[in-house]
């Protein structure tokens, strides 16, 4: 009996225990179709997100928003606290599931699946200019502006 509590103790110590639950902390990018990508990072009870497309000059237009998190297993509610678009900033709540490599975000109106971004950094530099993106218009608009407490 002796060892084979021993030997399920060395089992469960080999696997890792609960220690390798998957983290929401780190950055998740969702890259589109149209050359745009939508980030989101989290940090403890932080968050912040943007939708970034490049500009007919070459530039890219963000739209960043950001402020606190709460969240439990199953939901995370958004409290924006700081946005280059404050109409479009809105507290809001979404279903949520993680892996170690997806992030999958159920808002009311539509459903993410972010792949995690490992580190790494980029050689080249890119020139971005803040503000609110209006896809509701083909091709979508882009206004410049800053990045404001709400």
């Amino acid at each position: 009996m002796t060892k084979f509590i021993l030997g399920l103790g060395l089992l469960v110590a080999a696997c890792g225990g609960s220690d390798d639950a998957p983290t929401l902390d780190g950055l998740w990018q969702l890259e589109l179709a149209n050359g745009c990508a939508v980030t989101f990072s989290f940090k403890g009870d932080t968050w912040s997100d943007n939708a970034a497309c490049q500009l007919q000059n070459g530039t890219f237009g963000v739209e960043v928003e950001g402020g606190a998190i709460s969240r439990t297993d199953a939901t995370i509610d958004f409290m924006p606290q700081r946005s280059s678009c404050p109409p479009h900033a809105h507290a809001s709540s979404a279903g949520y599931s993680l892996t170690a490599d997806k992030l999958t975000l159920r808002f009311s109106d539509a459903t993410l699946v972010l792949p995690k971004v490992s580190g790494g950094s980029s050689d080249s530099g890119l020139v971005i200019a803040n503000g609110c993106w209006d896809f509701s218009q083909s091709p979508a608009r882009f206004t410049p502006g800053p990045i404001e407490q709400l």
